[in-house]
């Protein structure tokens, strides 16, 4: 199911093709988990929300709310249940790349999981995409629908036979992976892509960062050359995801990292509990 503005709509609806997300990828879009009805890091993702909004200009402050956003979510997800929820908000109107309409639309995506709490996978086997270059700009720490890098990367990590794949910049640094941020563990420090390397500002790096102390710093690709150096990933639906390989090269799994897993799961019980 889907609720377009409100309605809720079956999710084989036909799209609008004078829909500016459609035509230019002007919009926005938050990835959310649901854990039995409630969502726990609600205020991340409305947080990050908002200030893509602003930074678009979209006219959404007669429109739009957290309050208003939680109760069209309640509609088609009945305070029950486990879920992915894709939140998408879009201008509204014509124009070209000019809009002629700031205002905007919203949809709701639910798709339903089995799992009561974050899908985790054993440690991953991953390699760098090597021939697309994502770099700091204005708007590249938003989660927009621009997303034909990701797209070519994920099909690559596919040819590869990898779980993920990460994506450098200009200054062969490290910045994120398909939809994940990337953390680095070093002498029993927390390392993590500054937004001006080029990553995404991801909801669950954000909370990590609130929670532990995690230092914002570049990282050089040949930082992978040090076996002694532990990674993982994050995101809203899967939490925290070890590495074990990347580009072949092996690597343990930190302690560190095990310890991160295990309070992110009490934070995030602790969270629920205290959700309306």
């Amino acid at each position: 199911m889907i609720n377009l503005n409100g309605k809720i709509l079956a999710a084989n609806q036909d799209i609008d093709f004078n829909n500016r997300a459609f035509k230019y990828g002007d919009a926005l879009f938050e990835t959310i988990r649901v854990f039995n009805g409630k969502i726990p890091f609600f205020d991340y993702h409305f947080e990050r929300l908002l200030a893509g909004m602003q930074i678009l200009n979209f006219d959404y402050k007669n429109s739009i709310n957290k309050e208003f956003l939680l109760l069209n979510i309640h509609k088609i997800i009945q305070h029950k249940g486990n879920h992915r929820l894709r939140l998408s908000v879009f201008r509204n109107g014509g124009g070209r790349y000019t809009p002629n309409d700031n205002s905007i639309q919203f949809c709701i995506e639910q798709e339903e999981l089995e799992q009561p709490f974050f899908l985790k996978k054993e440690a991953l086997h991953i390699g760098i995409v090597p021939h697309i270059l994502k770099n700091y700009s204005y708007i590249s720490h938003l989660k927009t629908t621009n997303c034909l890098p990701y797209i070519i990367a994920a099909q690559y990590k596919e040819e590869q036979a990898w779980d993920d794949a990460l994506l450098i910049n200009s200054n062969h640094h490290i910045i994120e992976c398909i939809s994940s941020n990337f953390f680095m563990i070093h002498n029993n420090k927390i390392y993590t892509p500054p937004l001006d390397s080029g990553c995404v500002g991801g909801t669950m790096r954000a909370i990590l960062l609130d929670y532990f102390n995690i230092i914002e710093k570049d990282i050089p690709i040949n930082e992978l050359d040090n076996p002694n150096n532990s990674y993982f990933i994050t995101n809203a639906i899967q939490g925290i995801q070890p590495i074990s390989s990347i580009n072949e090269k092996k690597y343990n799994i930190s302690p560190i990292t095990k310890n991160l897993i295990q309070k992110l799961d009490v934070i995030t019980k602790d969270t629920i509990e205290k959700t309306i």
